[in-house]
């Protein structure tokens, strides 16, 4: 009986493990996810197309401010949908 009882509970260690490293597994690709995202629009606007925004002396600036609002908007979107649903 101890055997038994030492066996399930070396099981629900590893399976405790495994779930932590699921969630784990689930923020990286969160964050993979918004960093492809802020890649793709960066790579729009690097892309020497004539848009205007590069004569304007401060667009720089607001380009990236805006993309890192928006970047960690999508992170906490997509963070709290996991955390809804049990994920995280």
């Amino acid at each position: 009986r101890t055997i038994e009882d030492t066996e399930v509970l070396i099981r629900l260690q590893l399976d405790l493990t495994r779930n932590e490293m699921l969630k784990l597994e689930m923020l990286l690709t969160i964050g993979t996810f918004c960093a492809g995202i802020g890649a793709v629009i960066v790579g729009i606007f690097g892309m020497n197309l004539a848009s205007h925004f590069e004569e304007h002396p401060s667009m720089f600036y607001v380009v990236c401010t805006v993309l890192a609002l928006v970047l960690s908007l999508t992170f906490a979107i997509l963070w709290a949908f996991a955390h809804s649903r049990g994920l995280l």
